[in-house]
């Protein structure tokens, strides 16, 4: 690899896991999931990056607040937050970045519709992971009516702004090899 696509690649990684960490920090404080940007982030970076370099990106920032750096929502850090009850969302959010970019056109961001239906089921698969983590210490019924439910109309929304945003922003963004 060329050093200077090393170096584009490596600012477009802090880039990411900085704007993970803003999206973290943009919250409602709602019990027991707070409702944060972060898969709006989590999957533009897999649009963006592709697959493996996006879901790269979300696992660096998931090590740096594994290590104590307050990037998570509410400024918590540590392996309880990584093994907390919201863990099954964050640790699903590799998977969905991966998912996001392989499943897009490599050559552009692809039709709007695509990636409206792509980002609503990986929104859906974020939620029932994060939902079935959940359920191991509220049940069932109460994962899915506390961390389930409330964040529906959410998804939806930033399926919404995931599926426009690629739309308005300049090709040269599009860093996938």
């Amino acid at each position: 690899m060329k050093t200077k696509s090393l170096f584009n690649l490596s600012i477009a990684i802090i880039l990411g896991v900085l704007a993970l960490t803003v999206s973290s920090w943009i919250s409602i404080p709602l019990r027991p999931v707070p409702a944060t940007l972060q898969t709006v982030v989590v999957l533009l970076l897999g649009i963006l990056l592709g697959g493996r370099i996006g879901a790269l990106t979300v696992l660096i920032w998931l090590l740096l607040a594994a290590i104590g750096l307050p990037v998570l929502s509410d400024g918590k850090s540590g392996i309880g937050a990584l093994t907390g009850s919201t863990a099954g969302y964050l640790w699903s959010f590799i998977l969905a970045a991966y998912l996001a970019g392989s499943l897009s056109p490599r050559s552009q961001f692809g039709p709007t519709i695509n990636r409206l239906g792509g980002a609503i089921a990986l929104h859906v698969l974020i939620l029932s992971i994060g939902m079935a983590w959940l359920s191991l210490s509220i049940g069932v019924e109460g994962a899915f009516r506390n961390g389930f439910m409330p964040f529906l109309f959410g998804g939806f929304v930033k399926s919404v702004i995931v599926a426009a945003l690629p739309a308005f922003l300049p090709k040269k963004l599009n860093l996938r090899r």
